[in-house]
């Protein structure tokens, strides 16, 4: 099956278990995160994992989080929104993302979550390219794989 076809399938599959059934409104801005070990910082990760993540920005102001990521190293451990930085920097959390492994798959997780009220201020971050999203795993306690929101 096609990688994004199931990732998008599994992101909606996603944001039904984590609870909030309504789907994004009809007017909103769509990003892309592509995870890879080589966008880790400062010092990139060799490793086979991927992932690829949609981000769904809403006009009232609720931004959704779905995707999945695979081929980890170990256990992922935790994966979050972290901002604003620029490509080369570490920046704080700004938001947890939920996960859950897939059933019969090796290491490989959904990954998911809805934010509301946004400010104004988060959302030109959003939109300049200043967050990005890390995955940690047990055997990459500094992050594994890292991808830009664009």
């Amino acid at each position: 099956m096609n990688k994004t076809l199931l990732a998008a399938t599994l992101a909606l599959a996603t944001l039904t278990a984590c609870g909030d059934n309504t789907p994004p409104p009809s007017t909103q801005v769509l990003f892309k995160v592509v995870l890879g070990g080589k966008n880790e910082k400062p010092n990139p990760i060799t490793t086979n994992a991927e992932g690829t993540l949609i981000v769904n920005l809403s006009e009232d102001k609720k931004l959704y989080v779905s995707g999945i990521v695979s081929d980890l190293n170990s256990a992922l451990t935790s994966a979050s929104i972290r901002g604003p930085a620029d490509t080369n920097t570490n920046a704080d959390s700004l938001y947890d993302l939920s996960f859950l492994a897939v059933k019969g798959a090796n290491n490989q997780y959904l990954i998911s979550g809805v934010f509301k009220n946004l400010s104004d201020t988060q959302i030109k971050q959003l939109r300049d390219k200043l967050w990005y999203i890390n995955v940690y795993t047990e055997g990459n306690k500094s992050g594994e794989v890292r991808g830009r929101i664009e």
